[in-house]
């Protein structure tokens, strides 16, 4: 045992002094909120917006042999990036960013000296902005804009201005505090180049947007800051890997998917496709998106559910993201569906107990539901859900039940889905209102 404990206190040892040497600016103690190896565009809480190819390239300085690539062809329009991957919901004041970057060699600038590495942005879109900055043809530096709404300032490299090595790997290190207000001027931007401190403000205004967290890591590599020109060569960006930390975030949420399984992958004929699952305390919301398209919220947060999600023929990872006051926490399910073939026919649940009809009032605080399903090949599961919280599996298929469903005071809306093998689903709602029993009185004084 003791022998046990000596080897996890060396591993935590090892650990964090591998993370000081990879990422030697980040602040001691910060909470990990995602740290990610672009050998998928997906994970970690990283979603694709527009597509983005993941690339080989041997000489990743972190995470080899993929990289993440944004490619700007021979006649790219100035002002917009080849693509988009973004973690969102971060809700964080304090921010500690690292990532690895290589711009191409050649690398054609434009006229306004201005080619926008990423964005670190609000929810309501001001951001602070990494910009690979010069005249076309270099030198090239590490700049940092804040731009909130539309105002555009520079930073200041005021510690030391290192040039930017075409072709060649570079660590990039941003940690960004909220100001306390717009006009406090004691926010804080620090940026390094491979390690070097290139700026240290620790007076920035951030301006309209003060009372407002980071919400979002968006790498959209913005070429130039006008329009009219067009990129006469083909360049590109490359990442290598990318780590988002917080000095004082709290503790991530956990989120589970549950249904229709707890694998990470899961096959179906039939859509939409209906997902629940359960999420830590202290969730404020539980958000969802598919890769292929669409994305809600969902009902409910430490026991929640999503009861139509949209597929499309082909692959569909369905990112589930669990959201506190300061952080947030991912589950994924890649769910493939294939609209032809196969049992494609759902089953059918009916609701019989405690009434068949639509609605039904108590002044119990818990109910038992009951019913029938059906299905032309077999019914393989009976899930359940209720608006106002709470969620599980049903005993029995053909004939099930559910016991001890809470209820709260006013309507409770119950779902009950019947599911078969294929992934073909059918549903049976009754919205059960639990009123006050009678003899209950309030005391005024």
């Amino acid at each position: 045992m003791a022998r046990a404990r000596w080897g996890l206190l060396l591993l935590l040892v090892w650990a964090s002094a591998a993370a000081a040497q990879t990422w030697p600016n980040e602040p001691g103690g910060a909470t990990v909120i995602s740290d990610h190896a672009f050998n998928t565009a997906l994970g970690d809480g990283f979603n694709v917006e527009t597509g983005v190819p993941i690339v080989s390239d041997a000489t990743a300085p972190l995470s080899p042999p993929n990289v993440l690539r944004f490619t700007y062809p021979i006649g790219f329009p100035s002002g917009s990036g080849p693509g988009t991957v973004s973690y969102e919901g971060l809700n964080l004041k304090d921010l500690y960013l690292g990532f690895w970057w290589k711009p191409s060699d050649p690398w054609q600038g434009q006229s306004s000296g201005v080619n926008k590495i990423l964005f670190i942005s609000t929810y309501a879109g001001g951001s602070l902005i990494p910009i690979l900055c010069g005249p076309n043809g270099g030198p090239y530096h590490l700049c940092m804009a804040p731009e909130w709404k539309d105002t555009w300032t520079w930073l200041s490299r005021n510690v030391s201005d290192p040039e930017v090595t075409l072709g060649a790997w570079h660590r990039i290190e941003v940690l960004a505090i909220r100001s306390t207000t717009t006009t406090s001027a004691d926010g804080v931007v620090k940026w390094w180049l491979d390690g070097t401190l290139v700026g240290n403000h620790t007076d920035v205004n951030f301006d309209n947007y003060a009372t407002q967290n980071w919400y979002m890591v968006k790498f959209n590599p913005t070429w130039g800051g006008g329009v009219g020109e067009f990129k006469t060569e083909t360049d590109y960006f490359s990442f290598d890997h990318v780590r988002i930390s917080s000095p004082n975030a709290a503790p991530s949420p956990t989120v589970a998917i549950t249904g229709p399984t707890t694998a990470a992958t899961y096959s179906t004929n039939a859509t939409p496709l209906t997902l629940s699952g359960t999420a830590s305390s202290g969730t404020t919301s539980v958000t969802w998106a598919n890769s292929a398209g669409g994305s809600g919220t969902a009902t409910g947060t430490t026991a929640w559910s999503i009861p139509s999600i949209a597929l499309t023929a082909g692959t569909n990872v369905v990112t589930v993201t669990a959201h506190t006051a300061s952080t947030t926490g991912t589950a994924t399910l890649t769910v493939s569906y294939g609209s032809g073939g196969g049992d494609t026919t759902p089953p059918t649940a009916a609701i019989t107990a405690p009434s068949s009809s639509a609605t039904y009032a108590t002044t119990a605080t818990t109910i038992t539901v009951s019913g029938t399903a059906a299905d032309d090949v077999g019914v393989a599961s009976v899930t359940w859900a209720s608006d106002r919280g709470g969620s599980g599996t049903a005993s029995g298929t053909t004939s099930w039940s559910v016991t001890g469903v809470p209820l709260l005071i006013g309507p409770n809306i119950v779902t009950v889905t019947a599911h078969d093998a294929a992934g073909n689903t059918g549903t049976a709602v009754i919205t059960i209102t639990r009123t006050q029993a009678s003899g209950h009185s309030t005391i005024i004084r």
